[in-house]
């Protein structure tokens, strides 16, 4: 009688030891990186009339890349979209996600040029917090012409 109630209780204490364990890194952590595709949408109005513009270029840059970003088909309202390619750390153990970051942080700024005939170039500087909130809607940028 003994027995049967002695290995449960044992193995059940052990199990919980090595979920502990497990919780607090004992045995390591695991890191993998994952390439993460960000999609960006603009409606680039005339500043003047306010009318969507047809034939914008957009041209993606940061530091040590020229381009930052590549032209996609834009969703609903949009006239123009892009998307920028990321890369996530993922931190784990055997059994817990520990972490998950955008490699670069707030540090990674990217700076994205709108050009169009006629009109003047219009570069705006976003970080990786601003792209991943305008990911979420369709943002709004004004071409004025010289």
């Amino acid at each position: 009688m003994r027995r049967r109630v002695l290995f449960p209780v044992i193995a059940l204490v052990l199990a919980t030891v090595l979920v502990l364990a497990d919780y607090y890194a004992v045995f390591g952590l695991r890191q993998t990186r994952h390439r993460v595709p960000l999609d960006v949408d603009f409606l680039v109005l005339d500043a003047a009339s306010g009318q969507p513009l047809t034939g914008v270029q957009v041209t993606c840059f940061r530091r040590g890349t020229r381009n930052a970003c590549v032209r996609r088909v834009p969703d609903g309202k949009a006239n123009v979209g892009i998307r920028f390619e990321l890369a996530r750390r993922d931190t784990r153990t055997w059994l817990f996600h520990k972490s998950s970051q955008i490699e670069g942080g707030n540090e990674v700024e990217v700076n994205v040029m709108f050009i169009r005939p006629d009109y003047g170039r219009r570069v705006r500087t976003y970080d990786i917090n601003e792209l991943l909130d305008m990911s979420r809607g369709v943002t709004r940028i004004l071409l004025k012409q010289p």
